[in-house]
């Protein structure tokens, strides 16, 4: 054992060490003490087998149009005026396998604010869980979030020559000019949400479930070669579905606030 160690800790370590000692016994039994598993639902909220394959086809829309005209106001002095209007449409998902929260996100949080102050544990809320319901506009349901509508953004450049023989001219040069222009951008934001649901599993939809606390050498599971050790999914059920609360581990739920706008 303590050549073991020192091979791997320097040839400081020592037996009287605990930490580095346990590390190692830990290698030596093949205990995983940190393993985790995220399972799928269908929109049927049924939990879809390990090894088959999901496909999750999302579709943003995002029309918009330019206006724009010239205004040349003296012979060496141009202004360019434009106008871009976008409507930033919210991802769903082709198929509608797609769930909202059944509480708005700002709403549970709120109420979880408001009870601290009253000394009103989490667990008798009416929002105590977070819900989910089918959305989207294949459910004729909700999206994650509104389309955003208030997206004028107005474009102004300017374009100056100096005069020939003027002072600027002789300063900047003959055939100089002097070019400005601002504008309005905003962020389409949504699409690389889309993606990671598309890749990770969407909320509502997928839980991650993660080994029981405090284990042990007698109680870790062991690798043998053999395969992983299986992890109990989240019960299943048809929407309006509250995932179940997870006993001696750990899980993850997640959601979108549906009055997302923005920056």
């Amino acid at each position: 054992m303590t050549t073991y160690i020192q091979s791997i800790y320097g040839a400081s370590a020592a037996l009287s060490s605990s930490t580095n000692v346990t590390n190692a016994f830990g290698v030596l039994f093949g205990l995983l003490n940190s393993y985790g598993a995220t399972y799928n639902n269908g929109i049927n909220g049924q939990t879809i087998p390990f090894g088959t394959s999901i496909t999750r086809d999302y579709i943003s829309k995002a029309p918009e149009f330019y206006v724009q005209d010239t205004f040349k106001l003296k012979a060496n002095l141009t202004i360019i005026a434009g106008l871009r209007y976008s409507i930033y449409g919210v991802p769903y998902e082709a198929n509608g396998v797609e769930v909202i929260p059944v509480t708005p996100l700002s709403q549970y949080f709120a109420d979880r604010v408001g009870a601290q102050l009253y000394g009103i544990r989490n667990s008798i809320l009416p929002t105590a869980m977070v819900s989910y319901r089918t959305g989207g506009p294949v459910n004729n349901g909700p999206g994650y979030y509104p389309t955003d509508y208030n997206n004028c953004a107005p474009r102004l450049a300017v374009a100056y020559a100096p005069d020939s023989g003027s002072l600027s001219e002789k300063i900047l040069g003959k055939g100089s000019a002097l070019r400005a222009g601002a504008g309005i951008i905003y962020d389409n934001y949504g699409n690389a949400m889309a993606q990671a649901f598309a890749s990770g599993g969407s909320p509502g939809l997928a839980s991650t479930v993660a080994q029981p606390v405090n284990t042990n050498f007698t109680t870790s599971f062991r690798y043998s070669g053999n395969g992983f050790p299986a992890r109990v999914p989240p019960s299943a059920g048809a929407f309006p579905y509250a995932p179940p609360v997870i006993q001696g581990g750990f899980t993850t739920f997640t959601g979108v606030s549906s009055d997302l706008k923005a920056p």
